[in-house]
This record gives C-alpha cells, sequence and structure tokens, in this order.
C-alpha cells in the first residue's frame, strides 16, 4: 500500500521501524540513512512509524471566544435550526458573529439537520435535491412557480416588511451581494408597482395643478 508522508519526511515507515528495532547507535543509523541523530533518536523513543497529525491539538475559531462557542453548540443542539437560521437568531447575542465564523465550528461540535439522499445514504449531489423535490411537490398538487427555496424567501420577504435594514437582512442572510437579498422579497416587485403608481399621481396632479385658472 502507498504511504501518506509528511511534507519535510526524510525516512520512509520501513526505515523507521528498522531503527526501532535497531540495536546500533545513533551515529551509525545516521550514518546508514542520511539523517541526523535526533532524528534516530525521534524514531527510537515511539512505538509507530506513522506521522503524528500537525495542526492545533484542540482546534477552535478564532474569532469566538470558548465562551461564544458553548452558546452556540448549545444552541444548536437544542433547536436543530439550519445554520442561516442559527446565525439570524444568535446575532442579538453575539455581534460580531459571522456566517463564516458560525461554519468554524469544529465539525465534531456542530450540531443541525442534515438532508440525505435515502438511495445513496449520502448528501445530495448538486441539483439531485431539486429534482426529487419538484417531484414530490407535483405529487402534492404544488404548482412549479412555487420553489423550495420560497420559504427562505418569505423569512427575507418577512425581515422586509417588518422595517429590517436591507444591509441587516444580507447579513443574516450571509448574502454577499445587497442584489441576490433583494431577489429573495417577494413584495419587490409590489413596491416598485407602488412606486409607479404613486409617481403617475404625483404628475397628473402637478399637470392639474399648472393648468390656467
Amino acid at each position: 500500500m502507498g504511504q501518506i508522508l509528511h511534507g519535510s519526511a526524510r525516512t520512509t515507515e520501513a526505515v523507521r521501524r528498522a531503527i526501532q528495532h535497531s540495536q546500533e547507535s545513533l551515529r551509525v543509523l545516521a550514518k546508514r540513512y542520511g539523517i541526523n541523530q535526533k532524528t534516530v533518536a525521534k524514531w527510537k523513543k515511539r512505538t509507530a512509524v506513522k506521522d503524528l497529525p500537525t495542526g492545533p491539538k484542540d482546534a477552535h475559531s478564532t474569532v469566538l471566544g470558548i465562551e461564544d462557542e458553548a452558546i452556540i453548540v448549545a444552541f444548536r443542539k437544542h433547536t436543530l435550526l439550519p445554520l442561516d437560521d442559527c446565525l439570524y437568531a444568535l446575532q442579538a447575542t453575539i455581534p460580531h458573529l459571522t456566517r463564516s465564523s458560525l461554519n468554524r465550528i469544529p465539525i465534531g461540535q456542530r450540531v443541525g439537520p442534515l438532508i440525505v439522499d435515502e438511495t445513496a445514504g449520502r448528501p445530495y449531489a448538486e441539483h439531485a435535491y431539486a429534482r426529487e423535490w419538484r417531484a414530490v411537490a407535483r405529487a402534492a398538487g404544488i404548482p412549479d412557480a412555487i420553489w423550495n427555496m420560497d420559504a427562505r424567501a418569505g423569512g427575507i420577504s418577512e425581515a422586509d416588511d417588518a422595517g429590517a435594514e436591507l444591509d441587516e437582512i444580507r447579513s443574516a442572510a450571509g448574502h454577499s451581494q445587497m442584489s441576490t437579498t433583494v431577489r429573495y422579497i417577494r413584495g419587490t416587485v409590489g413596491k416598485s408597482r407602488k412606486v409607479a403608481r404613486l409617481r403617475q399621481a404625483h404628475r397628473a396632479k402637478q399637470a392639474g395643478d399648472s393648468r390656467p385658472i
């Protein structure tokens, strides 16, 4: 089988194993394998021949504190909400929380619903979920004009109707572009029509006021 070694490794697993079983001095072994005596001593002390994992032993977010992470983990375990909903709910308590920092919570501590393809037993492939959802929606009599994303759009539209600032909605939704958020607001078309009607009425009034008496 192939070996996966550290990028700076100067020895193979076979050499490490030979060093561990040898009774020769560090100097002799170092000369034989073309490595320094410190490397020989390191492998003589170890009982395994695999490289140790690199990186921090206790991985955690550099943006969130330990208390913040504890709050997030407890909240997700209790609510089982998706990532975006957790972000929206927790930002009132943790103002500096962003979608990216929330997503950096260690994998072992992440909690939330995962939609799995019952046939494959794995998360859905790209576009596969959309096809499955449409088939179920049609069987349930849901018009093709209704999309799965409308549930998300409903939350964004509700926030807009409640008077939330557009930039706040964009941040809560995890959108990088304001134009994306605007597309999710279902009342945008209606509001545009209302503005057009008001402008027409205003122009008509101005035209009437300007007529000679």
